[in-house]
């Protein structure tokens, strides 16, 4: 599960969006964590010499004490700083830092029995925290896959609390060995839950970034006229076929900015990719391969990396779906409105998902 969400995040790194690094943060706590979980189920059934599994309980311990403090470090990157305020973040990896330490050089198991007790108690606190403000502020199908992995964690936890941490000093050798096999299928099924909450988990976009989204133009530069349009307010196309503000200025407004770029890049690469005006931004994408003559242009009135993203992802769906038809655009001649309407369905997709 580890390596899976670490894979994911190596999908879209590139794309910059920070809080997407809650994956890793994920991963690194699965992975070393389950893995000290893991040798310690393994050090209590299996191993009777002493002195390895005094060894082997330290190594569990530590392995679980790098899963808590490097998600403590990922979570207190500049990126959760919408979520989470990053100090308490540092001084809960401070604190777990301390705890650690203390564990393995103190040999009182009374006070060793506290302070891991305690460790979990803050743990869960925690945790219980940042899972709410990530359902708070999320949105869509990430809303419901993170209340997804959240039911999942609190069954492990659980099923860990009773079944391994609190299950020694309650309980006789026999109860103990009935109560892991009572728990066991319980932290099985919350690692079920939270691989179905991560599996094909979508894009995790900046918070708020859909209320910036004002109006979406998809043009055609050798038709010089706007084929598409979407707007994000109304949730319609509202763009009337022979507006000449709408369409023919808007589009030759667009194509003449570019001419421009060219003559004095000397180049037909250097393509404009944003605009500033009277408080809105036009940012801009363009067609790939046989159909670079279509400019996809985003109006909103906030720079933000999700928007980016938002239209590349729009880009891409848009030729996938029309290929055939953009490749000869002349055939549909006053029908695009018929044609492309369709895609209203698949932005309401995207926004859904995302």
């Amino acid at each position: 599960m580890s390596f899976y969400l670490f894979y994911k995040y190596y999908q879209i790194r590139k794309e910059n969006l920070g809080l997407n690094k809650f994956l890793i943060a994920f991963g690194l706590l699965y992975g070393f964590g389950f893995s000290g979980i893991v040798l310690r189920s393994f050090n209590s059934y299996f191993i009777e010499n002493l002195l390895i599994r005094t060894i082997l309980n330290d190594v569990s311990h530590i392995l679980i004490s790098i899963a808590a403090i490097s998600f403590l470090i990922v979570v207190s990157l500049k990126d959760f700083k919408k979520l989470i305020n990053e100090m308490i973040s540092r001084i809960l990896a401070l604190i777990t830092v301390v705890i650690s330490i203390l564990i393995l050089i103190i040999e009182d198991v009374i006070f060793s029995a506290f302070l891991i007790f305690s460790s979990i108690f803050i743990g869960v606190v925690f945790m219980i925290y940042f899972h709410f403000k990530l359902i708070q502020k999320s949105t869509g199908s990430v809303k419901n896959r993170i209340l997804f992995l959240f039911i999942g964690e609190i069954l492990i936890v659980f099923g860990i609390i009773f079944g391994t941490e609190i299950n020694p000093y309650l309980f006789t050798p026999i109860g103990q060995e009935i109560v892991r096999t009572l728990f066991t299928p319980l932290v099985i099924l919350g690692q079920l839950i939270v691989f179905y909450a991560f599996y094909d988990f979508p894009v995790f976009l900046e918070f708020n970034w859909q209320k910036n989204l004002i109006k979406l133009y998809i043009i055609s530069k050798n038709r010089r006229k706007v084929i598409y349009n979407y707007n994000f307010i109304t949730k319609t196309n509202d763009i009337v076929e022979d507006s000449p503000n709408n369409n023919i200025f808007f589009s030759k407004g667009i194509i003449g900015i570019e001419k421009i770029i060219s003559m004095l890049t000397k180049t037909e690469q250097d393509k404009i990719q944003r605009i500033n005006q009277d408080g809105q931004i036009l940012l801009f994408n363009y067609g790939t391969d046989d159909l670079e003559t279509l400019i996809f242009c985003i109006n909103v009135s906030e720079d933000m990396i999700s928007t980016i993203f938002f239209l590349k992802m729009v880009k891409e769906l848009f030729q996938n779906l029309y290929k055939n038809v953009l490749n000869d655009l002349d055939a549909i001649k006053g029908s695009e409105t018929q044609i492309f309407n369709n895609f209203n369905d698949e932005i309401r997709r995207i926004l859904s998902k995302s």
